[in-house]
């Protein structure tokens, strides 16, 4: 139909034009076609996977626990990349913030970044608190707000921050006179993932951070 070619091309286009030189665009909400073989086969051979934006519920209800899910995780594990924007972006983490606000609904994510809960938009749609509360009811997890023009580049263990705004980092209530750590971090900051899990968990066991 014109409407879905119109569709492919309106998510392809921006990856053509900068010299992407092959590109399957995958898109379903049926579990049985996410199952199916020759739906995932373009997977078993990418080197890197973009989700758009959207309803981060839609995307783990159509997805996880599927074949696809089990490919994406491949491609990481064989050094491919997978990123997201919005809704792909909420959805790589395990928990997730599904909606909500103040008061979060969470759910299962993908779970592409263990100990860590991601949420977008922050500033701009005023989304910390949210964030703040879901890290209450899921002890020992580390929250990440990445703002508009702002993302978070994750290698191994590490991750860079890079654009225009800024990724607020939030620690448990812990140690420090049970209350959340924030840090603001902008353009050029580098996170350690691991030491940031560790401290997340020590300060949720009632543990110092060193």
């Amino acid at each position: 139909r014109a409407d879905e070619d119109h569709a492919e091309e309106f998510y392809t286009t921006p990856w053509t034009d900068r010299g992407v030189q092959q590109i399957t665009m995958l898109h379903t909400r049926d579990r049985d076609l996410a199952d199916d073989e020759s739906f995932v086969e373009p997977l078993r051979d990418a080197t890197g996977v973009w989700v758009s934006g959207g309803a981060q519920a839609r995307i783990i209800a159509a997805y996880r626990d599927t074949l696809v899910h089990e490919e994406l995780h491949a491609v990481l594990k064989r050094g491919g990349v997978i990123g997201g924007t919005s809704a792909g972006a909420a959805m790589m983490s395990d928990p997730m913030i599904e909606r909500g606000n103040p008061e979060p609904e969470i759910s299962p994510g993908m779970g592409f970044l263990p100990g860590i809960i991601i949420d977008q938009h922050a500033r701009q749609r005023d989304r910390l608190p949210r964030l703040r509360n879901a890290l209450d009811r899921t002890p020992g997890y580390v929250g990440l707000a990445i703002d508009e023009k702002t993302a978070l580049i994750v290698q191994g263990t590490s991750a860079d921050v890079v654009g225009r705004a800024i990724v607020t980092e939030i620690l448990p209530a812990g140690d420090d006179n049970n209350e959340q750590q924030e840090r603001q971090l902008e353009h050029g900051d580098e996170i350690d993932l691991f030491d940031l899990s560790r401290k997340a968990v020590r300060r949720s066991a009632g543990l110092r951070d060193n």
